[in-house]
């Protein structure tokens, strides 16, 4: 599916006045839910990056995290094969003396290759509550997540980088 440019800018700034962005927007695969990987703590922690404005979608600390498969498209900024898995954690930012730490965990955020899935460019999306491993159902993951993400389509649809 090929979005124009106008469409993405417009679906991006209905999502965001709408609150499609919240927690609850993050939707699993229409073709079945994807769980949240036990170990995406010890795959290569990326980057870490901080939004403190609460009326922001995407608030919070956030650490990125990719798994072995994934690691080198990241790190190169090729393709990324099948089995690729992307998580994000976001945590409540605290500021102390200055800097930024994290504080409660806010929730998680998965995105997984999967070449069969056409309607998203070949991933999938997912998002996770506080301290649970039980999948967010949502609807609709091409308008909730992947519309947004064909921004990047010149990254392979993914936001982050790797930083070196």
């Amino acid at each position: 599916m090929k979005f124009s440019k106008s469409k993405v800018l417009l679906a991006a700034g209905t999502a965001l006045s709408v609150g499609w962005l919240s927690l609850t927007a993050f939707a699993g695969d229409q073709a079945g839910n994807i769980a949240l990987p036990s170990d995406f703590r010890s795959w290569t922690h990326t980057k870490s990056t901080v939004e403190p404005d609460k009326k922001n979608p995407f608030y919070g600390f956030r650490n990125i995290y990719v798994n072995d498969t994934g690691i080198e498209a990241m790190r190169n900024g090729t393709a990324y094969p099948d089995g690729s898995q992307i998580v994000m954690s976001f945590h409540e930012p605290v500021l102390t003396d200055g800097a930024y730490a994290q504080g409660k965990l806010i929730k998680y955020v998965l995105m997984l290759k999967d070449s069969s899935l056409t309607a998203t460019d070949g991933w999938t999306y997912e998002a996770y509550a506080a301290g649970s491993t039980t999948p967010i159902v949502g609807a609709n993951v091409v308008d909730k997540c992947h519309g947004c993400h064909t921004a990047r389509k010149e990254s392979d649809f993914v936001f982050s980088t790797y930083v070196k």
